[in-house]
């Protein structure tokens, strides 16, 4: 998967033109009709369409970190202050990432998917206890679906709390 960005509205045209110069994939609010959003809304845009967020806003920069903070997932933020980094040196830095090799991690629907392999091949794990982990397991996937929704937040506390206390009972 390509390195692509999610150009905040605030960030200066000749940035975008000049990483569109250097083959980097790029789309700003503008273009994407969504001019005038708020911080939490750009936020959740560049996260469905999985792209880095850049952007030159200081609102924006303390949005993204509060939803690191109270463990809220999206893609990357990347930032710059107008008045310290010069439009060049944005370019060069925002398009370093583009040219180095992809790291492929494994999905979240692929590790649920190895959990539960490993869940039914445990040998120390009772039939009653694989029934709830495996349980626990189908949670988190429901919960991953919508991540943003306070109540599938709680969903996956609680399903990843279980599998702890399933999990400690093996080492004990």
């Amino acid at each position: 998967m390509s390195v692509s960005f999610y150009m905040d509205e605030n960030v200066h045209g000749t940035i975008t033109t000049g990483l569109r110069q250097r083959e980097v994939d790029v789309l700003t609010v503008q273009e994407d009709d969504r001019s005038g959003m708020t911080d939490p809304e750009v936020l959740d845009r560049a996260t469905e369409l999985q792209q880095r967020l850049f952007s030159q806003d200081d609102d924006l920069l303390v949005e993204a970190t509060s939803g690191q903070v109270q463990g809220i997932y999206f893609p990357s933020v990347m930032f710059a202050r107008q008045s310290r980094v010069s439009i060049g040196t944005c370019i060069r830095n925002l398009e370093v990432p583009t040219r180095l090799p992809a790291l492929t991690q494994p999905s979240l629907k692929d590790l649920l998917a190895q959990l539960k392999i490993a869940i039914d091949q445990d040998p120390e794990l009772s039939d009653d206890e694989k029934a709830e982990a495996l349980g626990e397991v189908a949670k988190l996937a429901k919960a991953s679906s919508t991540p943003q929704e306070g109540a599938m937040q709680r969903l996956a506390q609680r399903a990843t709390n279980t599998l702890k206390a399933i999990a400690e009972t093996l080492t004990d």
